[in-house]
């Protein structure tokens, strides 16, 4: 899929049912008929379904116009659709994403570096036909696209191509961490973040307005010295801050596990013998 634009075209279509499904904004026929959208056969069977505003982003986009019905449509497996309509059906789900709630959609491409465990060959083919056809898919949409790319990535033909033919508008480095007070900076602001979004949406389910405020420090999640004892894994792990998060990530379940308040050092040091770091 990774490097089959029109097969990526489907998941991110996929990926944006998925999200109107698990946010309730569209119903289960709904889903059914914006799936058929998306199936490798073509249509034979139709039915109509009334369609109000409400319906409109979720439906909209799987006709060019839009009328007063949309068709949920049954695939026939013997008849393959032609695999460059997935691509079509996605310019138009941008369009009307645009077009109805004034807003411009965002890609995300994250966690590239799991490609490093691949065999090198498969993962050299993988890389090459990621960069050179489907990263020239996402450049020709209408929208936005942020890509966290490995640094290991940068030598390769295919990122080396793309960045010649302009897929790559603007490049930011990922900055080193120098020292404990920028870990401990970083894990500060996703702490807050996740606080406060959490707020909000207790509020907003209570009826609360306005929202009230939030404040959570990384003293109420982790013991002193968690941060100098992060670094050192960071650095021991040749500046992976993905590793140093897993080990995190694994403190923080072992001590919801066992009813604990506070991420302690002792844990973070069990996480990190628990995965081999």
């Amino acid at each position: 899929m990774l490097r089959d634009p029109p097969e990526f075209a489907r998941h991110l279509i996929l990926e944006v049912v998925r999200w109107a499904r698990d946010s309730r904004a569209m119903g289960e026929d709904e889903r059914r008929a914006v799936l058929a959208e998306t199936t490798p056969t073509l249509p034979t069977t139709t039915r109509a379904h009334k369609q109000d505003f409400s319906l409109k982003l979720a439906l909209g986009w799987l006709e060019p116009s839009i009328g007063e019905e949309v068709e949920e449509t049954v695939a026939d497996p013997a008849v393959e659709r032609s695999r460059a309509d997935f691509i079509t059906s996605l310019d138009r789900l941008v369009d009307l994403i645009r077009e109805d709630l004034g807003r411009v959609p965002v890609v995300v491409v994250d966690d590239s570096d799991r490609w490093l465990r691949l065999d090198g060959k498969v993962r050299d083919a993988l890389l090459d036909g990621f960069f050179t056809d489907t990263c020239r898919m996402l450049a020709e949409r209408n929208w936005a696209v942020a890509m966290a790319i490995h640094p290991d990535y940068c030598s390769t033909h295919g990122y080396r191509e793309a960045a010649r033919n302009g897929y790559f508008t603007v490049q930011h480095g990922m900055p080193q961490l120098e020292s404990s007070d920028a870990l401990r900076h970083l894990f500060a602001s996703r702490i807050q973040s996740v606080a406060e979004a959490e707020n909000e949406l207790t509020a907003l389910e209570a009826g609360i307005n306005p929202i009230p405020t939030i404040a959570v420090a990384v003293s109420d999640v982790f013991e002193d010295g968690f941060d100098n004892l992060l670094h050192e894994y960071y650095e021991a792990s040749e500046q992976n801050l993905r590793a140093v998060l897993t080990v995190a990530q694994q403190a923080l379940m072992e001590t919801v596990g066992m009813g604990e308040d506070v991420i302690t050092t002792a844990s973070l040091r069990e996480a990190a013998l628990g995965l081999a770091f």
